[in-house]
């Protein structure tokens, strides 16, 4: 479970919801993620950070990412 994100409902939840649901099998640049998620950047951040220690983010070149779908 997610230690970094406390307590269930926080703006750190809610933003790892935001990118999971945008993104996908094709590599999105982190500042569009950013704008598009509407969040600080910290929050996206530790979102990815999350995702990635979970094995499901990958990173691309040029700062993108795209979630892992196998």
């Amino acid at each position: 479970s997610d230690q970094m994100c406390k307590p269930v409902g926080s703006s750190c939840e809610i933003q790892l919801e935001s990118v999971i649901d945008l993104l996908g099998p094709e590599p999105l640049a982190v500042d569009e993620l950013i704008r598009q998620c509407q969040g600080n950047v910290a929050e996206v951040q530790d979102a990815l950070l999350t995702l990635e220690l979970e094995g499901r983010l990958i990173r691309h070149a040029g700062n993108r990412v795209s979630l892992e779908m196998g």
